[in-house]
């Protein structure tokens, strides 16, 4: 009997250090804006805009002003405005974090009025990043998640910044040279004097969506080059939801 005990107890012991093991491994991977803000600095791009993004329709059992109200207590200290036309109804609340001017959390729930259907919009942006400001800032993103959508959502992780260089011939180099950093493969690609935008699929993600060709890619980057010699450089993962 004890050695049936003693037997039981070292398989308990043995799955409790693999999970362990498992969560500590799962709390050291980057996330996908560290990655790309590692990959930034690899190759001396100046981060100037980032941002997370999440969406998801409205819960089917709440009406729109329900949703709102239910939101509202969640973030009291948002600043709301409510706008209506013809097409939709929006709600609209923002909270720029006093502790940083930089980062700015954005709200939006929209109705569309024919049909009813509302959605609800999560953004978290910033104009600064170190290491220590993501480390605060992810988790008020995940809480705030949470509290709006109550399930679990997709995130869309874009970042913005400037590199130097001034030549077309640069775009595709450097372009080729993130395509290696992000072990990515291209899909589909647009490439114009200034602009050199690419779809693409990378291992070191598991989200992907469907391009128009049905193939799937989990990132979009896009170079632009800039009057005096500056490149314009953005990368989202599975799109990009920054301006370029």
């Amino acid at each position: 009997m004890h050695t049936i005990y003693m037997g039981i107890l070292s398989i308990i012991l043995l799955a409790s250090t693999l999970f362990s093991g498992e969560l500590m491994e799962k709390s050291m991977q980057e996330t996908e804006l560290e990655t790309i803000a590692n990959i930034y600095e690899r190759n001396n791009i100046t981060i100037t805009d980032w941002s997370l993004y999440t969406k998801a329709p409205q819960l089917e059992s709440a009406t729109f002003n329900e949703d709102l109200l239910r939101i509202q207590q969640a973030a009291e200290a948002f600043t709301w405005t409510v706008e209506k036309n013809h097409d939709v109804t929006k709600a609209v609340g923002v909270y720029v974090h006093p502790s940083t001017h930089s980062i700015t959390e954005t709200i939006q729930i929209v109705q569309e009025n024919h049909s009813k259907k509302s959605y609800v919009f999560y953004e978290m942006k910033g104009s600064k990043w170190t290491s220590q400001i993501w480390r605060d800032f992810q988790t008020i993103f995940h809480n705030r998640k949470i509290d709006i959508f109550q399930e679990n959502t997709t995130n869309f992780s874009c970042m913005k910044g400037i590199q130097s260089g001034n030549m077309k011939s640069v775009l595709k180099n450097n372009a080729n040279r993130l395509l290696k950093e992000f072990q990515a493969q291209p899909v589909e690609m647009l490439d114009e004097e200034t602009l050199l935008s690419i779809s693409a699929y990378t291992e070191m993600w598991k989200q992907t969506i469907p391009t128009k060709n049905n193939k799937q890619m989990n990132l979009q980057l896009a170079l632009r080059a800039q009057e005096g010699g500056d490149i314009v450089v953005v990368a989202g993962t599975p799109i990009l939801t920054i301006e370029y």
